[in-house]
């Protein structure tokens, strides 16, 4: 714990940071790669919840037309970037898909809080899954890198393994909101549990679709 001293002395520290933050600060040198960046993001999603509902509106609304479309799918960023310039014309003024994904802290994230603002939060009762009560067949390769192909279409770009579950997890839930089958993505573990366990194991399979597919 630091003492009254050594928070009022310490060098080059903002002013009224508190001493939790502090002590966060001071553990990040030894949390893995991984943590850091869930918690970048955890904080990051709680942020996003300071905004007003009215500002989320203004920010969003573009992207809340997308989601009320209710297909059951992820809008990818193509779908906004289409919508955005053919309304442009008309007077509409909305942000950058890269705007929000930095506002959100990434593009997952805002599909996340428009959807939520589709539904009214969780005012909104969520027609509950009963996949789990289900024996579904095993996942194959195949899936695996036609799941993340599909995810790369949606994101504009080639995910990480993290943003790849974010996009699976979000993806399952529209498809329950809209009433329809869960899509077949695999959790990443699953992809590791295919392919030794190794992540650039698994980025080589999807290229060599990709080289297969150009052929």
């Amino acid at each position: 714990m630091l003492s009254d001293q050594q928070r009022e002395f310490s060098p080059g520290e903002p002013p009224r940071v508190s001493e939790t933050a502090i002590v966060i600060a001071e553990l990040i040198p030894h949390m893995s790669p991984e943590t850091v960046e869930d918690l970048g993001r955890l904080i990051q999603r709680r942020l996003t919840m300071l905004d007003t509902r009215a500002e989320r509106y203004a920010r969003l609304g573009l992207l809340i037309d997308i989601v009320s479309e209710r297909t059951g799918e992820v809008p990818s960023v193509a779908r906004y970037r289409e919508l955005r310039a053919v309304r442009e014309p008309a007077g509409e003024r909305w942000p950058s898909d890269t705007a929000l994904s930095t506002a959100y802290g990434g593009w997952v994230n805002a599909v996340r809080v428009a959807m939520e603002l589709v539904w009214n939060g969780a005012s909104v009762k969520t027609p509950r899954s009963t996949h789990h009560q289900k024996i579904s067949a095993p996942y194959s390769g195949e899936e695996a890198v036609a799941a993340f192909l599909v995810c790369c279409e949606a994101l504009g770009c080639w995910p990480t393994e993290y943003e790849y579950e974010d996009w699976r997890v979000l993806s399952r839930e529209l498809a329950r909101r809209a009433g329809m089958p869960e899509p077949r993505y695999p959790a990443t573990k699953t992809w590791k549990r295919l392919y030794g366990g190794k992540w650039h194991h698994f980025e080589a399979a999807v290229r060599r679709q990709l080289v297969r597919a150009q052929s």
